[in-house]
C-alpha cells in the first residue's frame, strides 16, 4: 500500500500517510514499512510534534505516534491532493 504512494513523493508525506492509514504505531514499524532511514523518520515525526499534528504516547518503552485534530484534517487535504494528482496522471 505505502510503495502506491512513493513514486516521487517527499519521504515526509509517506510517513505522514503511514502514521494516519495506523494509528498509534511507532518509529520502527514507520521505518520498516516505508523503507527510509530512522533518522528520517524521527526527523519527520518531530516536525510533525512541532507543528501539533502528532503526539508521542508512551506505553513503557514503546512510544506510539498518534494524529492530533489538526493533523487529522490534514491528512483528509492531503487524501484530496493525491486523488487530484493520480486523475492528472492518466492524461499524462
Amino acid at each position: 500500500m505505502v510503495y502506491a504512494l512513493s513514486f516521487r513523493l517527499p519521504v515526509w508525506i509517506m510517513v505522514f500517510k503511514f502514521i494516519s492509514w495506523n494509528e498509534g504505531t511507532n518509529l520502527t514499524e514507520i521505518r520498516k514499512n516505508i523503507h527510509v532511514a530512522y533518522a528520517a523518520v524521527s526527523c519527520a515525526v518531530k516536525d510533525f510534534e512541532i507543528r501539533g499534528l502528532v503526539v508521542k504516547q508512551k506505553s513503557g518503552r514503546i512510544v506510539k505516534v498518534v494524529l492530533t485534530e489538526k493533523g487529522k484534517m490534514l491528512s483528509e487535504n492531503i487524501n484530496a491532493l493525491i486523488q487530484e494528482r493520480e486523475k492528472i496522471k492518466k492524461f499524462i
